[in-house]
């Protein structure tokens, strides 16, 4: 495990500021780009929502944006007249939504749909169900297939799509028949400022470690078992033929056969917040990213790889569509198939001292593609085309 002292961070979620603050914020700018979502924020809020309106209202062209839940969109539609880009980001349909959204293509008002996970093909519904690991239950099959189908008739409700990556963009492309544009997953200015810090400790002690070797896994939520799955048998002989393996665990996860005997080397970290979060992951030696490889798997977004190249740490990824297309074996990362987890495992452990120049090729490419900058270019163009 890396070697730096880092003290927690005090946090509060920085999206908690008032409807005055928000409104006012929209209604500065030449461009007004007003985002709707649904409460309780969630990740997917803070990257599609909290991040792309941080970097609107840095655009130097004129942009100002906010964000808005339902209980504030009749107030927002009290100001139809004034904002001009509405983003609607994975709301499920509602007759509330409708009326707003018709008032506004009525008005000429230009309609977006922001969405990062192939939630539209009810088709796709029991791969999405046995993908997450989730019951086969009255309950499971009802809220999946209403939110999958409410998710469709909300984008349809919408004139064009933005999405996380280009193998998402064609499925809703091909579905839909509308125009689809492609703006990333990134960092917020929270995120970086403590990644940057993490990165330069590291760099500055020359990388120290300590005499373990912590392998990391940051799942965030409940539906990752059968990812996990896919490594649990190169992680067994890592542990049987090398006592200086540990295993950190971000998130909730069920620990199975057969590491579940290795209790003492398994760190179980409590939830976190998204800013201090970076921490625990500027830790460990290696960040593990396996996943499924399949349809809805393919949608995913490569953000586990940039979040922890942005402090240092080195990721090993299964290749599914964004992560083959983000790393670059040797180079930035690693990639590795279902049935190459223990090779590719022990080779990084066995060459460790190359994981600083690693560590930099990652940080420079994360910084070109995933910082807060790069994106603002393409909002301006997706909202001013």
């Amino acid at each position: 495990m890396f070697s730096f002292d880092f003290k927690p961070l005090h946090y509060e979620h920085p999206w908690s500021v008032s409807h005055e603050h928000r409104l006012s914020t929209l209604l500065k700018g030449d461009i007004k780009v007003a985002y709707l979502y649904e409460a309780p924020p969630k990740n997917t809020f803070r990257y599609r929502v909290y991040n792309m309106v941080q970097a609107l209202n840095q655009s130097s062209r004129g942009f100002s944006a906010s964000y808005f839940s339902p209980d504030e969109w009749s107030t927002i539609a009290a100001h139809i007249d004034e904002i001009d880009v509405f983003v609607v980001s994975r709301v499920r349909y509602t007759a509330e939504l409708n009326q707003l959204l018709t008032r506004a293509r009525n008005k000429g008002k230009r309609i977006f749909f922001d969405i990062d996970d192939f939630l539209f093909d009810p088709d796709y519904t029991h791969l999405i169900v046995d993908t997450l690991d989730l019951p086969s239950t009255e309950d499971t099959w009802n809220y999946w297939f209403s939110l999958i189908s409410r998710i469709r008739a909300s984008i349809q409700l919408c004139d064009a799509v933005i999405t996380t990556n280009a193998f998402l963009a064609e499925k809703l492309t091909q579905y839909f028949g509308k125009p689809v544009h492609v703006v990333p997953n990134f960092m917020n200015e929270e995120q970086i400022g403590i990644s940057n810090q993490i990165f330069q400790l590291k760099k500055d002690s020359g990388w120290k470690r300590d005499n373990d070797i912590t392998l990391g896994y940051f799942s965030g939520t409940q539906t990752h078992n059968k990812d996990f799955e896919v490594i649990v048998s190169a992680l067994a002989e890592l542990f049987a033929a090398d006592s200086r393996i540990k295993l950190r665990i971000g998130g909730h996860l069920a620990i199975s056969e057969p590491i579940a005997k290795y209790t003492d080397r398994l760190e179980l970290l409590p939830f976190c917040d998204f800013v201090n979060l970076q921490t625990s992951v500027g830790k460990v030696d290696i960040n593990l990213v396996p996943l499924q490889e399949n349809v809805f798997s393919n949608c995913k977004s490569e953000l586990k790889y940039f979040e922890a190249a942005a402090v240092g740490t080195v990721t090993i990824a299964t290749p599914i569509y964004t992560y083959s297309h983000a790393i670059e074996d040797g180079k930035n990362g690693f990639l590795s198939s279902s049935y190459d987890w223990l090779d590719k495992l022990s080779y990084i452990v066995a060459h460790l001292d190359e994981q600083p120049s690693i560590a930099e090729s990652a940080l420079k490419d994360c910084q070109e593609r995933y910082w807060l900058k790069p994106q603002i270019t393409a909002l301006e163009r997706i909202f001013s085309s």
